[in-house]
């Protein structure tokens, strides 16, 4: 049984071979359907988000939040969520908490805030999510 479906696309099917012209390939995966409020079980995500300097274009900080926002409201009441945020520090914004209405509206509160700053110290964002793991 197959279980991802990979449909491909290019952008152009024809290019003059005395052309100099960027193409490019689409990749279309359809994963096996299911029911979501039947199938899926409870998850818990710790987040990391890089808020250093290098993402302080609002075109890179704007996906950041888009793509947060995004999960937060996929999110069910049973599923869990922390964010760290890591620049030259790092800490933990936003605790392991179960993705209610409430906490959602703080998590995107916080997701909206976020600001790009100082340097990148993964490591400090990583040394707070092994501890919140443990």
């Amino acid at each position: 049984m197959k279980t991802v479906e990979i449909t491909n696309y290019l952008g152009f099917e024809k290019v003059r071979y005395d052309q100099n012209v960027n193409n490019y390939l689409l990749l279309k995966l359809k994963g096996k359907e299911i029911d979501m409020d039947k199938e899926r079980p409870p998850i818990s995500i710790i987040a990391l988000l890089d808020v250093s300097s290098s993402m302080s274009s609002e075109k890179k900080i704007g996906y950041l939040k888009k793509s947060m926002i995004k999960l937060i409201d996929n999110l069910r009441s049973t599923d869990s969520l922390c964010m760290i945020e890591y620049n030259s520090s790092a800490r933990k914004i936003f605790d392991l908490n179960n993705m209610n209405s409430e906490n959602k509206r703080k998590a995107i509160d916080i997701v909206n805030s976020l600001r790009a700053s100082g340097a990148t110290n993964m490591s400090g964002a990583l040394n707070i999510a092994y501890d919140e793991l443990r």
